[in-house]
């Protein structure tokens, strides 16, 4: 089944451009593949094959009427609020709320039109992403570009050095700013959103937006990781975030390039073929853009009113010049290195710049091809991705660093010696000539050494092989597929579709992650799904209607590519207990039937259970349909065990059959003397028997404590056993005779033994902690209360809260109670095994 993937990024290569070999992968598997993204990104992603859809077209709440690149609208947006020249992050985390307050209607129409089974997103510049993804009820995974979660602690003190505050009084100011205040309410009453304007600062560089995914495909490896602090680290547990390292990710094959004058890895495979060596050298694409405080023409700011260093251009001309001193020639250059530099767009590149003839200067370069294709020596900015893709290729590098994480990956690759760093020069105002020159000549060095020294390369590779075992590509493509899979179509109930400003239609709803679908998949069950089919299935069309019945059956499929420990856990939800030696078919029957009961009314459910001889609830209507279903439920096991020896019509409720299955099950995972450890209190004479022989008995003793005393006496009689006196000892009758010495004509013997106990004397239980007697209290539950019983509580509530159940602006609340009761849950049944445990 092919599956559809949205794929939200901002118009920065450096976060874009992983993501392409991963749609390119998915388009070859015959899945689809949706863009939202910034136009001049327009061109590369529709050279990967997938569909693009612009930002600035898809969000008129933001752009209409403002500057449509993502830093002019916020500027305009600051400007209309008062707040333009306030200190960096004041502004930024006060403008962030309010910037993707705006961006949020457009994503989820985008999102509601695409039906993306699951979406790949930045965390860092599309955040809007995973929120509408969350407010949508589809799965989303995080593509997190720099070295690690730990990355942003770095990147955080740049922005507080730019800022020039202490992060106590910018927190301050942001947390005064009432339009932000008014902002967040209207997030959280409208979408849920709880935007927290200090998470970045506290602890220092958390990112919420990775804690609100499935998981985060990182772009490097797992040993190449910047540190994390221990207050980051347990932010990040506590709110359950999960890193994936997967290495860089690149084309198992190039792609086809955009033809130019000029064909770079063309002119590198002629100078290899040549004998000559081949230098690459990139400043990225930031520091020659117009990028406020970081591009071309400005000096990052750090704080005060004027900042020291050089702008962009200064750096860039200055490393450019660097290479060109160390290995330029004018003239022949057959026997010169060549060198291949990247100049960016910028009209006054090469101001005042000498090109020497073996230099070939372009403004954009297909980076991973021509490192492939043979580089000796690589002169970078340090950027994430090129550090990484450089490390893949085996070639050892010299670090110019701008800002950012750069900073910290030129550091790292001086010290693990794949190559050498020098740092951003940070004169005083006037002094900027001396520094530059200064700089250029360690830079020139540098490169003579790192070419000169074989170490560097030896050392490059070695991390190269490190980082190819990450799995890359098709590792990320495999955890994609298996995600959506899990995904794919829910009953999740309704959501109301948002409308353009100017949209006159009505709105549409959408039931479950994939029922906005619902016009599509039903012109799609008249073409290919035909009523037959799905009555095949063993789902009632014409009980259920059409478009429930197709969700059922979408779901149907779910279970049928599920693993069998996702099966199982399913099951359990239920509040079946646990039956290992079940089969992934009867697994699946059951839960289909599950799921076609919990869409019958009252009525319906009450025919299901006379059909079974099930006695029928007295109670409200709510409550009897609940206690309907539950039985329902509990009976789908009923031929199971009847079949395994377990006669359920003859015991004392269908909870005592639960009780010998669960018994049984727990004995079946025992070792073999935990099983003679429960044989023995049956007081019977010492026999030598197996595993299966001894459960066999156990069994039978289970279910002759569990039958009704008539059924019980019927027993007796049946083994020729006086059927009179206390119940117990008409187990102790019945055990003795079937296995012990009782003769055949007395049942004097009985009084050498004792009656075995209905359970082993336990050990006294762990004490419930503070959280635990919370949880139960959650569920409506003493801290005493069984596992049944805790089910039961569970499914009664999870119905009764479930965004489905509560559409309209109750959605929410409901959302955050329907949390919070399968929180409660997961941690009452942790407790209750610990107490299963210390019996």
């Amino acid at each position: 089944m092919s599956i559809r993937f949205g794929f939200c990024f901002p118009a920065a290569t450096g976060h874009l451009n992983p993501s392409l070999p991963i749609a390119r992968k998915l388009l070859e598997l015959g899945h689809e593949v949706h863009y939202l993204s910034r136009p001049e990104m327009r061109a590369k992603i529709e050279q990967t094959g997938a569909s693009f859809s612009d930002t600035t077209e898809e969000m008129p709440e933001l752009f209409a009427g403002r500057e449509t690149d993502i830093m002019g609208a916020m500027r305009a947006l600051g400007t209309e609020l008062g707040i333009v020249d306030a200190p960096m992050m004041v502004g930024m985390l006060s403008l962030g709320p309010i910037h993707l307050e705006l961006q949020m209607p457009g994503a989820i129409r985008w999102m509601q039109r695409v039906k993306p089974q699951l979406v790949l997103f930045c965390p860092f510049m599309n955040p809007e992403a995973v929120y509408a993804a969350r407010y949508l009820q589809i799965p989303a995974v995080g593509l997190w570009t720099f070295a690690g979660p730990g990355s942003m602690i770095g990147m955080t003190d740049m922005f507080l050095m730019q800022t020039g505050l202490e992060p106590a009084v910018i927190l301050e100011e942001v947390e005064a700013f009432q339009p932000t205040l008014d902002c967040r309410r209207r997030l959280e009453e409208k979408y849920g959103i709880e935007p927290d304007v200090r998470a970045m600062l506290n602890p220092q560089g958390f990112m919420p937006t990775m804690c609100l995914t499935r998981y985060n495909l990182v772009t490097t490896g797992a040993d190449f990781q910047d540190p994390v602090t221990p207050e980051l680290t347990a932010a990040y547990d506590d709110a359950g975030a999960t890193f994936v390292p997967v290495g860089p990710l690149l084309d198992e094959t190039p792609p086809q390039r955009v033809e130019g004058p000029v064909d770079p890895v063309q002119a590198v495979k002629d100078a290899r073929s040549a004998g000559r060596q081949v230098i690459l050298v990139s400043m990225g694409t930031i520091l020659v853009s117009d990028t406020s405080t970081v591009g071309w023409h400005e000096v990052p700011k750090d704080g005060t009113e004027n900042p020291k260093g050089v702008t962009g251009k200064q750096l860039c001309q200055a490393a450019w010049s660097a290479a060109f001193d160390a290995f330029g020639v004018q003239g022949a250059v057959d026997q010169a290195p060549l060198l291949v530099v990247a100049i960016g767009s910028q009209p006054d590149a090469l101001e005042n710049l000498t090109v020497p003839s073996n230099a070939l200067c372009l403004p954009h370069l297909p980076q991973v091809e021509l490192l492939r294709a043979g580089v000796d020596l690589f002169l970078t900015h340090g950027g994430q991705n090129s550090f990484m893709e450089s490390l893949m290729a085996g070639v050892p590098v010299v670090v110019c660093p701008g800002f950012a994480d750069q900073i910290a990956n030129a550091m790292r690759a001086d010290a693990m010696q794949v190559g050498l760093q020098i740092q951003r020069p940070l004169p005083e105002h006037g002094q900027e000539p001396e520094a530059l020159k200064a700089y250029q000549g360690q830079v020139t060095a540098c490169l003579r050494r790192v070419l000169a020294e074989e170490s560097f390369r030896d050392r490059a590779q070695y991390f190269g092989n490190r980082l190819q075992q990450e799995g890359g590509v098709a590792r990320s493509v495999e955890m994609l597929l298996a995600t959506a899979r899990e995904g794919l179509p829910r009953l999740l109930g309704s959501r109301v579709e948002l409308a353009k400003p100017d949209a006159a239609e009505k709105p549409a709803f959408k039931m479950h992650a994939e029922l906005s679908r619902k016009k599509e998949l039903l012109e799609l069950l008249q073409d290919w799904l035909s009523i037959e089919m799905l009555e095949g299935k063993g789902i009632p069309v014409k009980q259920l209607g059409p478009e429930v019945a197709l969700a059922v059956f979408m779901e149907v499929e779910r279970y049928e590519s599920m693993p069998r420990s996702l099966l199982l856990a399913e099951y359990e939800m239920l509040g079946m207990p646990s039956e290992p030696k079940l089969d992934d078919k009867e697994l699946q029957r059951r839960l289909k039937q599950a799921l076609v009961w919990s869409q019958l009314e009252v009525e319906e459910l009450q025919e299901e259970c006379q059909a079974r001889d099930i006695p029928l609830a007295h109670a409200s209507q709510e409550e009897k349909r609940q206690l309907l279903l539950d039985k329902l439920i509990l009976s789908l096991g009923v031929d199971g065990w009847e079949k395994q020896g377990i006669p359920v019509g003859r015991l004392t409720s269908i909870e005592a059959a639960i009780m010998i299955v669960e018994e049984l099950a727990r004995l079946e995972e025992e070792k073999e003397e935990k099983v003679k450890d429960a044989y023995k209190l049956l007081g019977l004479p010492h026999e030598v028997l197996d595993k299966a022989a001894m459960i066999s008995r156990l069994k039978h003793y289970l279910v002759w404590q569990e039958l009704r005393p008539s059924e019980l006496r019927k027993e007796c009689i049946k083994h020729n056993i006086l059927a009179s006196g206390d119940l117990e000892d008409l187990v102790t009758m019945l055990v003795l005779k079937s296995w012990g010495v009782l003769p055949e004509e007395s049942a004097t013997d009985r009084n050498r033994f004792q009656p075995p106990p209905r359970r082993p004397a336990p050990a006294p239980p762990p004490p419930a902690s503070t959280k635990v007697a919370s949880a139960f209290q959650v569920l409506g539950l003493e801290v005493t209360a069984p596992q049944d019983q805790v089910r039961k509580a569970y499914r009664r509530l999870a119905l009764q809260h479930h965004p489905d159940k509560n559409p309209g602006l109750q959605q929410e609340q409901a959302a955050k109670k329907f949390q919070q009761i399968t929180s409660a849950y997961d941690i009452a049944m942790g407790h209750l095994k610990l107490v299963a445990a210390h019996r």
